[in-house]
């Protein structure tokens, strides 16, 4: 993978992520906390699977593509 498609995975996989998060958002707005439980899990879980198979490894080849708040600091 070259740099600027790692550019480009990081940019749509980070997109994808905060419209999941605006997906819970609404789907909270009414549910019960039974349903509040399961719709976290099952975004927290797409989220999770988002950031480890993904984001992380495309940011280990290239740490310069992740945004500052994702980049390890030493």
């Amino acid at each position: 993978m070259e740099f600027e498609h790692a550019k480009v995975i990081s940019q749509l996989a980070l997109r994808a992520s905060g419209d999941l998060n605006l997906v819970l958002i609404e789907l909270l707005k009414g549910a019960d906390s039974e349903e509040t439980a399961r719709y976290k899990q099952i975004i927290g879980s797409i989220l999770s699977e988002i950031y480890f198979n993904i984001l992380r490894p495309v940011y280990q080849l290239y740490p310069d593509t992740a945004p500052d708040d994702l980049k390890t600091r030493g």
